[in-house]
This record gives C-alpha cells, structure tokens and sequence, in this order.
C-alpha cells in the first residue's frame, strides 16, 4: 500500500512539474517588456557605365567615380542592396519600389522647374516576410532619356539643366506595427549633356538601437530557463516513477499475479475468508493444480473457500465429506 501511495504521488508531482514548465514556457513566449532594441542597417548603391562601340575604349563598361562621355553611354546597369537587422523576431511588410524623375530646370533663374516626368520602374511587395534583405538590378536606358531632353530643349530653345533622378525606395512596417520605416538612396544621372559626372547617396552602415516591446528580454530567457528546469524535474520524476512501477511488478512477481488471475476468473465459484480452519477429523486431500480443485467442484457442486493464510501463502478449499485442499507458496512459484 505504500508503494502504491508513492507512486500516486510522483504521479500527482509529475504532473504538478509538467503544468509550472507550461505555465513558464507559455510566459517566456508571451511576456513583453520594453527594452532597448539593437538593429544594424546596410545599404549600397553600385553603377556600371556599358559603351557602345567606339575607337577608344576597349572595355565594355566603366567603373564608378569617372566622367563620362554621354554620346557612346549604351545603358547604366545599378545593383541595389539593402538590408537591416533587428534583434526582436517580427515579420514585416515591405514595399519597394525604384522611381525614374526627368527633371528639366531653368538654369538662369534659380532652377526653377520647366519640366517633370515620372516613370515607375519598379514596384514589389512583400507581405509576412521575417527578413529585409533586398538585392535588386536595374538597367537604365541613357540613350532614351538623354533623347527626350534634348528634343525638349531644341524644340523650345531654352537653355536648361536636364537631370535624371533615379530613387531606390524602400517602405517596410512590422506586423504588430511597432517599427515603421522609410529608406530612400538616390542617383543623379546628367542629361543633354557632353560630358557627365554620375552623384549616388552614400552608402547606408549604421548600427543603432530603439526602444521598443520584446520577447527576448532577460525575464523571457528566465521563464525558459525555469521552464526547462521544471520539466527536467518531471522527466526525472517519470524515470523514478517508472522505476518503482516495474519494481513493484517484479516483487508481485508470479505469485500475486497467479492468486489475481484466479480470483478474477472464478470469481463465480469463490468464497473468500478470513480464516478458515480445517476439519481434524475429515480426510484432507491436497490436489496438484487448480483445475483438479476446479473439477472437484464441479462434481461435488460446492464452493471453493479462498483462505489467505499470509502474504507468502494461499489456500483454496472445498469443504465436503473430504476436505480438498490447493495450496499456493510464494517460494514454490517465484523462484
């Protein structure tokens, strides 16, 4: 009985454990706190200028940073990149989006704006994304820009600054809306002249932080930690468990399995007592097995008596003219 009273309660703590490491598992994912939040920011704007056949290159293209003859440009190929970090998790919806702007401006009265043009070369969104890490190719066609501005300016005569504005643009928002922003890199390509000089932002490398809601603080990491450490306890809490079970098991042994089996069985037929003493003056017959007693039974039509004379010993009897008698010894069965 006391066996079984401890195995009842390392069931109950078993259980007790396994609903605290829920309890501080479902904490370390629910629990917010505001913190401060590192992110670390790139971005890159990169330009090849490819030639059109001509006597003095031999190169296919041109690298950044040079001055540029406009009449053999063939196209301006750009690779954008841009990508940030933050330390939360969170998903984010992201819209990004490259825009062409002519720009034609009075270049004798403050650069006033004669003439605009906007043409949207690229426009993607990105809904539930867990990364910002964009890489994007763009090849812009010189010749046709360079084209329009010049017809504008001959037909109309003016004397004017023509420029091509190309923005990278960049809008993310995180799901639960706590981050929101907007990045923008810019490239200023001369049009309608002889010679050109190409202007880009600067290259986007900052690392920075917020203040903002988390999962990952110091206490979100200490539910885990507890919720590791309680269901660790009832994992061991389970092996001792486990170990007293078959324990017990062994010790019942076949003997206690035997005398169950019987009394569940024959239920029917059998009588149970406390103590039950044998008539001196019948004969007593002591049968081999069971189904022997079983058959006299039968015959006789009388109840089998269950007589537990101790925890190592058992007897079933059926009282008649003779006494019969079929005796069970733990150390006859468990050996």
């Amino acid at each position: 009985m006391k066996k079984n009273r401890s195995e009842i309660i390392l069931v109950a703590i078993t259980a007790v454990l396994t609903l605290v490491s829920l309890f501080f598992y479902n904490k370390s994912n629910t629990i917010t706190t505001i913190s401060e939040i590192n992110y670390k920011e790139s971005g890159s704007t990169n330009y090849k200028v490819y030639l059109n056949q001509n006597n003095y290159y031999s190169e296919k293209f041109l690298g950044e940073g040079m001055q540029y003859i406009s009449s053999i440009i063939n196209n301006i190929t750009v690779n954008y990149k841009y990508n940030i970090n933050y330390e939360t998790d969170k998903k984010y919806n992201i819209n990004r989006k490259i825009v062409a702007n002519i720009k034609i401006t009075d270049s004798d009265d403050n650069n006033k704006v004669i003439y605009t043009k906007q043409e949207e070369l690229l426009n993607n969104d990105y809904k539930d994304s867990k990364d910002i890490n964009l890489s994007d190719e763009l090849k812009i066609d010189y010749g046709k820009y360079n084209k329009l501005t010049n017809e504008f300016k001959t037909n109309y005569g003016i004397n004017a600054d023509c420029n091509l504005v190309v923005d990278y643009i960049v809008d993310y928002k995180s799901i639960d809306k706590e981050i929101s922003q907007s990045k923008v890199m810019a490239m200023t390509i001369p049009l309608s002249k002889q010679m050109i000089v190409i202007n880009k932002s600067n290259d986007i490398n900052e690392t920075s932080s917020y203040m903002g809601e988390t999962k990952e603080s110091f206490i979100n990491k200490l539910m885990f930690v507890l919720s590791v450490l309680f269901m660790s306890l009832a994992l061991v809490s389970v092996i001792i468990l486990v170990y007293l079970v078959r324990n017990r098991i062994k010790k019942e042994s076949k003997y206690d399995r035997y005398i169950t089996k019987l009394l569940k069985e024959y239920d029917t037929y059998i009588t149970e007592s406390s103590s039950t003493k044998l008539d001196d003056k019948k004969n007593v017959i002591k049968t081999t097995s069971f189904k022997e007693l079983l058959d006299v039974r039968n015959n006789l039509d009388r109840p089998i008596i269950y007589d537990k004379v101790s925890n190592d010993q058992s007897r079933f009897i059926i009282m008649a003219e003779e006494v019969y008698v079929f005796e069970v010894n733990r150390k006859d069965m468990d050996i």
